[in-house]
């Protein structure tokens, strides 16, 4: 390793939740937000998550965090349930 990197402040970066949304996870984003929302009721109403992923997935706003921990949650209801 060179010298200068050791000294060097630590560094952040950034997961591109909202792109892997839209394209490594669009298979399993669909299963969730279009044709299985209602995993996520009674906690949520269901037509308000898909209507949160069709304004993500046509990029009039990024919700890519928040669908990102629905996504994680609905995983875990189907493997539970």
């Amino acid at each position: 390793m060179a010298p200068h990197l050791a000294r060097q402040k630590k560094l952040g970066f950034n997961v591109p939740v909202a792109r892997m949304l839209r394209t490594n996870l669009l298979r399993l984003s669909k299963t969730f937000f279009e044709a299985n929302p209602d995993i996520f009721y009674p906690l949520l109403r269901p037509d308000a998550v898909r209507d949160l992923w069709r304004m993500h997935e046509a990029k009039k706003a990024d919700h890519g965090y928040l669908l990102w921990a629905l996504l994680v949650h609905g995983v875990w209801r189907e493997a539970t349930s």
